[in-house]
């Protein structure tokens, strides 16, 4: 992720995919200090990385209220875990998640941790089609 992005400061939307960045915990890292972002959309093929995580840390992502991921077959990393930790992602209403194998949707057992500490989620919907 190029670091011109953390001057953004007033950031809102931001669409990744097909980017293949190398470093997931620094680029979350980076995106959980823009003081700004609302929505976030993150494809798989975002990361070549061997173990695809995505932890949203205490204080980042301040303003973020939408997050939508997606895994589509044709890229080998899969997300393995998305965390959530206490006061992470504190004004998070909307988490949306989809894996497309063929025509199906699916998406994998224990994926999420976290949940209960997002105040302020409404709509969770972890598999769609």
């Amino acid at each position: 992720m190029p670091v011109w992005i953390k001057g953004l400061r007033n950031f809102v939307k931001l669409k990744v995919l097909r980017t293949f960045l190398t470093d997931s915990d620094g680029t979350m890292q980076l995106l959980g200090n823009l003081p700004n972002l609302a929505i976030l959309k993150l494809q798989s093929g975002t990361f070549e990385v061997q173990v695809l995580r995505l932890d949203f840390q205490t204080d980042a992502f301040p303003s973020l209220v939408a997050l939508e991921l997606c895994c589509a077959q044709r890229h080998k990393r899969r997300f393995e875990s998305v965390e959530f930790q206490a006061g992470g992602a504190p004004k998070l209403e909307e988490v949306l998640s989809f894996t497309y194998r063929g025509n199906a949707a699916i998406i994998k057992d224990g994926l999420f941790s976290g949940l209960a500490s997002l105040p302020n989620l409404k709509r969770f919907e972890p598999n769609l089609p």
